[in-house]
């Protein structure tokens, strides 16, 4: 027997006293369908639910979505104001996906400055993906600035 049915009633519960992780569980569970059939509609559901309250990891999640139009419209600015919010939070991965929208414009105008800032940011909070994408944007930086003159 599947454990899946009891944590959904038990994230469910946790949900009714306002504890906002257990919303991005319930995202998390219907994202990825595991142990149930996958409702994208009823992850960004639970997803905003949680992002609402504050869950940076919740925001994360949902600005994923907005940012590839799973579940709901695309919407970069939305996304990026989910990412920001995560970031505030001092959350590496929406530190990170901030950086990535200042590196191909998305939600903003294009700023590799800006872009290497966060990222550096995000390498210090610890995530993964933040180091190859500094350095990626460090040498777009350097092809893009001009050699000194002699």
């Amino acid at each position: 027997m599947s454990h899946i049915p009891r944590a959904i009633d038990y994230y469910r519960r946790a949900t009714d006293e306002g504890i906002a992780v257990a919303g991005n569980a319930l995202g998390n569970l219907y994202r990825n369908g595991r142990g149930i059939p996958v409702d994208i509609g009823l992850a960004s559901y639970w997803f905003r639910w949680a992002a609402d309250r504050g869950d940076a990891n919740a925001q994360v999640s949902l600005g994923y979505l907005y940012s590839v139009g799973q579940g709901v419209p695309r919407d970069d600015g939305r996304a990026l104001e989910l990412y920001r919010r995560a970031a505030d939070q001092n959350h590496p991965g929406g530190v990170n996906n901030v950086g990535y929208f200042y590196e191909n414009g998305r939600g903003v105008p294009l700023d590799l400055a800006q872009a290497a800032a966060w990222y550096q940011k995000a390498v210090q909070l610890g995530d993964k993906m933040a180091s190859g994408n500094l350095g990626r944007v460090q040498e777009k930086l350097r092809s893009t600035t001009p050699a000194p003159r002699r």
